[in-house]
């Protein structure tokens, strides 16, 4: 076998031994496990300015300058006197929206459903007397004892008294609940 300092072994082929010498001292003292201490290059960072929405005294300052912070974690406490105050408010519209609710679930109480029927005992009697003073006033009209004015005037007067006779006739003297109406349930039940 050739010796390297001899002229048989030749220029073409210390290239590929320098090669593997150098691959060999790379793969030698790459394969360390120790660490670099540190990344060459250039970091861009980008200035946070934190700030809250709403205007307001500040109470309490929960972190400081440069001081790293996880995500979510409170930065700062507001003053909350105005908040308080709209909370407050909103409890009390609840607790009354809700009293006028069972109001209205109640129905009526006796004291109002005496003046109902009583309002109702009146419209029936006037209802009657309307009604008998049409036949009387068509029996004149056909007679020619009164004008046709007259005789719409005293009808126009029956269906009045007919009509606020079944507007009072209806079931909230069985049932004093179905005398409120949907629409005031309805109305409190958006209030809450």
């Amino acid at each position: 076998m050739a010796h390297p300092g001899s002229d048989s072994w030749g220029r073409n082929k210390v290239l590929p031994f320098l090669s593997a010498l150098l691959s060999a001292f790379l793969a030698v003292t790459g394969c360390s496990g120790k660490q670099p201490p540190g990344y060459q290059g250039y970091v861009e960072g980008e200035f946070v300015h934190v700030s809250s929405s709403e205007a307001g005294r500040l109470v309490r300052l929960s972190v400081t300058r440069g001081q790293r912070v996880r995500a979510g974690t409170p930065l700062f406490t507001l003053e909350a006197i105005n908040e308080d105050a709209a909370e407050r408010q909103a409890r009390q519209q609840l607790s009354a929206a809700e009293a006028q609710l069972k109001d209205l679930r109640t129905g009526k109480r006796p004291p109002e459903l005496d003046v109902i029927r009583a309002q109702l005992a009146q419209a029936i009697a006037e209802e009657r007397k309307s009604a008998a003073d049409l036949v009387r006033d068509e029996a004149q009209y056909k007679a020619g004892g009164i004008s046709n004015a007259r005789l719409d005037e005293t009808r126009a007067r029956a269906e009045s008294n007919a009509a606020r006779g079944e507007g009072l006739a209806n079931p909230c003297i069985q049932h004093p609940v179905s005398a409120t109406t949907g629409l005031e349930i309805s109305t409190s039940y958006a209030l809450l």
